[in-house]
């Protein structure tokens, strides 16, 4: 998968978070554009549309709650022929190659869990096994906790540095995706107080996952992404000063998406 592929994916997964985000303000009637709660499968089968979508010009292999057992196997051959070393020309035709095997990998954490999107990839490398992890996606729902996000960043990251014998490892990079609302319900937010809330979740997460998430031969980043943002001025024009604050208050506010991008470095 080549740097503008990667790039296209990315704003496939924060377009769909977005869509996911407005589907379930339409499907609980809601007046209320800042929710505490949002369904985890409405987004994540928005982002699976949309990363479809991405890939009708590709030819990748789109899988939704795929199972972590197969995603760590597939990310190598299930089996390799190796002939003796120093062989050349015609030799090889007379020597019976070893056929060294697949290892099995137990996922990390949860052995029968799912990876809520693969994409898998065929490759013409073996007779068999050749269908390939590359990209795995862990979505969660609004306001998760810490512990439940670095639980799936540290399955995707094992299986990303997980080895076998049989060939190099295929996954090229996953993503963990969450939504926090940054405000309260009584909360009348200003667009500078709403960029400082913002830049100072982006610190702490990116203290945590420098504290939890430490793997060598990856490197984790922190993506932030405005779902729905609203200041004070974006809704001043709207009200007079004999309306409620709490009409005020909740039509401002501030919902952001973030990934956290594991690649190899």
């Amino acid at each position: 998968m080549n740097a503008q592929q990667v790039t296209q994916l990315e704003d496939s997964i924060k377009k769909g978070m977005e869509y996911g985000y407005t589907q379930n303000l339409i499907l609980k009637s809601s007046f209320d554009n800042f929710q505490k709660k949002v369904r985890e499968y409405l987004l994540t089968v928005n982002v699976a549309q949309n990363i479809l979508k991405w890939n009708s010009s590709h030819s990748f292999i789109v899988h939704l709650e795929y199972p972590s057992k197969d995603f760590y196997k597939n990310a190598f051959l299930s089996t390799r022929d190796v002939y003796p070393p120093g062989l050349s020309g015609e030799d090889i035709l007379f020597v019976q190659p070893e056929t060294i095997t697949r290892s099995t990998h137990a996922p990390y954490g949860k052995p029968k869990g799912l990876i809520d999107i693969a994409i898998m990839e065929e490759r013409n490398e073996a007779t068999y096994g050749n269908i390939r992890s590359i990209v795995g996606i862990e979505i969660k729902a609004i306001n998760q906790s810490r512990t439940k996000v670095i639980e799936d960043v540290n399955r995707l990251a094992n299986s990303m540095i997980t080895n076998d014998i049989v060939s190099e490892n295929s996954i090229e990079v996953c993503y963990s995706v969450f939504v926090q609302r940054l405000d309260k319900d009584d909360q009348i937010l200003t667009k500078a107080e709403i960029a400082k809330k913002k830049n100072k979740t982006v610190i702490k997460w990116t203290k945590h996952i420098a504290k939890k998430c430490i793997f060598n031969g990856l490197t984790l980043t922190l993506i932030p992404f405005d779902i729905e943002v609203s200041g004070l001025e974006d809704v001043a024009n709207m009200y007079d000063e004999t309306d409620d604050a709490s009409e005020v208050a909740n039509a401002t506010g501030a919902v952001i998406g973030f990934l956290i991008k594991i690649e190899r470095i």
